[in-house]
């Protein structure tokens, strides 16, 4: 999200923050959040969903901190699922192509077991 961030903050707020905090719940959607909604008639608050989602950053930011030196690579998707993935289960309008995002995550994950960043320049040899 930072590139968007950076390239307008105004923008962003606006078509990021404000836009979503503004939307109403989907009842169709396959969340936490319409669930809640169609089961019990009850809205979760706009400072829960994003109490939820910024926790589940947080998580995703100090998985990545925390494990990306032992298990490589694989933690940057990890993290995505992660934080994106709270996102996904605790807003407003979830559908199967998030779903679809979140599993991507996983699969990538699973593709970069055991890749490791480099920690110096790459001995390159032509190819035969």
């Amino acid at each position: 999200l930072l590139p968007f961030l950076i390239g307008g903050a105004k923008e962003f707020y606006a078509m990021t923050i404000a836009a979503h905090t503004s939307a109403h719940i989907r009842g169709d959607a396959l969340s936490v959040t319409a669930f809640l909604l169609r089961q019990f008639n009850y809205s979760l608050p706009s400072a829960g969903q994003a109490a939820a989602i910024g926790l589940g950053f947080g998580i995703g930011i100090w998985h990545l901190a925390r494990n990306s030196k032992n298990r490589g690579l694989r933690t940057l998707p990890e993290s995505w699922a992660i934080a994106f993935g709270f996102s996904i289960l605790f807003g407003k309008f979830a559908f199967c192509n998030y779903y679809g995002l979140l599993m991507s995550f996983w699969i990538l994950a699973e593709i970069w077991d055991g890749v490791t960043i480099p920690n110096g320049p790459e001995n390159l040899q032509p190819s035969t």
